[in-house]
């Protein structure tokens, strides 16, 4: 080989060696690139003793870049925290922080300057207190499915700790779903419903399978649910949901203040009838009642929803629990039937209901609604409604419904059951109470609360309410002798309200105050002082008016049908 060509050779073999270096150098530099400054600020720490308990680093919401939080649970020892990332190299505050070490820096609530080997960034550190924290870690490790589809269900695992120690640990779930109607596609504060693998009691709740996870995305001071519920215990309704304010984590992502409660459904330790679903199943061993056919029927004014079983159980008469819902229920819901007046009711148990006890639900309820929204109170049979409900429940629901201005009682998310042999339908447990004591643009008293000017002045108030028909609360609040009951017992919760139900508020403001705090640096959101204001004063200010409402009720109905006379 002559030198010419020897030189043109190894000029070529020159230029590939340094093309192929400046690739790998380059390919180098990009994939150290999007391990650290395209995928932001990646921290995690690990929490307590327990694998699946840790909290990452989250970008918050806004306009501002690089501007990240570290939310961090109640009682977890901040002086001794284990701390690992994904950057080459990571200071906090010019200090050196090696991955897998502990360090004391997230000791006290503050702002950090975090720099690594290619970005700088601000890192709020925000802790919670008083408060449990429930971990949940998904099988995929991601809430894309779940929150694409509210009906997925994912495998995950749960740990729950509490005053700096692990209660519950990598405790196995069947799934972990989304929850909600409209809740569920206001913000991505989302709710959720999950299954454990075996009953397990949650904080001293009792076990039970399933559970629901809370977001009141609805309401920013995060305690009218709460506040409800407690109310609702001071009652005599039959069954009321036991709950708990807990900080939720998925993934290591801080979720915000939840409220972690018993899911209504029928059981041993939730309400305690029959469960109808199971008689169907063990009458039915052969098959998965999913593969039964689903039968959609217009018979006598009324639709039905429901599925052709082989065999049915010789007792259909319970129990039942119902939930007053929308015609959207026959898309979304296994068995649904609509009244003669339109009004929808979601079968939650059974949920495969078989024909004979659909027919035998829904013809009960129909001669209930004939009896209620007739001249007298009386059905063709000449039974009263009385007849038909359990009389002290409804009146307890009914309380609860003057005191809280929910506008929705009566018409969606108002719960009751029928006991098996009792012919009798019992309202609760009372639900979804976030949109409630005047969070919202509330209704005008005139129209769909203050019992006694509906009861004095039915027939004018019933020519203005398009949907009083269909209101199952609307038609008993237009009865004189309901609310006469009505009255009495509203000054009877008055003072067990006034007394008790203050305290528990002002307690539970205290409680949440710090996680409340995280919630609204994690969703982007403030809440001026009027907002708690407000909650503070609603209570004594509802207890007066409802007081100077039904003191003189009794005489003022007495007068009104003097005057008629």
């Amino acid at each position: 080989m002559n030198s010419k060509r020897f030189a043109i050779y190894l000029s070529a073999g020159i230029v590939i060696i340094l093309t192929i270096a400046a690739v790998t150098f380059l390919s180098l530099k990009d994939h150290g690139s999007n391990n650290s400054a395209d995928t932001g600020l990646k921290i995690r720490v690990k929490l307590f003793d327990a694998s699946e308990a840790y909290t990452e680093s989250q970008l918050l919401p806004g306009d501002k870049e690089n501007v990240y939080a570290l939310f961090l649970p109640s009682d977890c020892d901040r002086s001794n925290l284990r701390i690992t990332f994904d950057h080459k190299q990571l200071y906090i505050d010019d200090e050196l922080i090696k991955s897998g070490e502990t360090t004391s820096v997230f000791e006290k609530d503050r702002t950090v300057k975090v720099r690594t080997n290619t970005d700088v960034y601000s890192l709020k550190i925000c802790s919670s207190e008083n408060l449990p924290s429930v971990f949940i870690t998904t099988k995929s490790g991601s809430l894309s499915a779940i929150h694409e589809d509210k009906s997925h269900k994912e495998k995950a695992t749960l740990t729950i700790a509490e005053g700096g120690k692990v209660l519950l640990k990598n405790s196995a779930l069947s799934y972990i779903k989304g929850r909600g109607n409209i809740s569920w596609t206001l913000n991505e504060k989302r709710s959720y419903n999950i299954k454990f693998e075996e009953k397990t009691d949650i904080l001293g709740m009792s076990a039970a399978k399933k559970w629901a996870l809370i977001s009141n995305n609805r309401d920013k001071t995060l305690i009218r649910n709460a506040i409800v519920y407690t109310a609702a215990q001071m009652t005599d309704l039959p069954y009321t949901v036991d709950f708990r304010f807990a900080d939720l984590y998925i993934n290591g992502n801080y979720r915000g203040n939840y409220i972690i409660c018993e899911k209504i459904e029928v059981g041993k330790n939730r309400i305690d009838i029959n469960d109808l679903e199971k008689d169907n199943e063990e009458a039915n061993p052969k098959i998965n009642l999913d593969d039964a056919k689903c039968v959609l029927e217009e018979r006598d004014g009324m639709h039905l929803k429901y599925w052709t079983l082989p065999e049915e159980p010789a007792d259909i008469t319970g129990g039942f629990l119902l939930e007053y819902d929308t015609d959207e229920a026959y898309e979304t819901e296994k068995s649904v039937f609509s009244s003669k007046n339109n009004k929808c009711l979601n079968i939650h148990s059974p949920e495969h209901v078989s024909q004979n006890e659909i027919n035998y639900l829904s013809t009960l309820y129909d001669e209930f609604e004939q009896a209620l929204l007739s001249a007298d109170g009386k059905n063709a049979a000449n039974r009263s409604f009385f007849d038909y409900i359990d009389t002290a429940s409804f009146v307890d629901a009914a309380v609860i419904s003057e005191f809280t201005l929910e506008r929705d009682r009566g018409a969606e998310s108002w719960y009751i059951f029928l006991p098996e042999d009792s012919g009798k339908f019992y309202a609760g447990p009372a639900w979804d109470f976030d949109v409630s004591m005047d969070s919202a643009t509330a209704v005008p008293d005139s129209v769909y609360f203050a019992a006694q000017k509906l009861a004095l002045n039915a027939d004018e108030l019933k020519e203005a309410t398009e949907d009083w028909r269909a209101n199952v609360l609307l038609n008993l609040l237009s009865n004189r002798e309901f609310v006469s009951l009505l009255s009495k017992r509203v000054l009877e919760l008055c003072d067990v309200f006034e007394n008790q139900l203050n305290d528990r508020v002002e307690k539970m403001f205290d409680t949440i105050s710090s996680s409340a705090e995280c919630d609204m640096l994690r969703w982007g959101y403030e809440v001026s002082d009027e907002f708690d204001i407000q909650l503070r004063t609603y209570i004594p200010e509802r207890v007066k008016y409802l007081r100077e409402c039904f003191e003189d009720f009794d005489a003022a109905a007495e007068a009104e049908s003097n005057n008629i006379k």
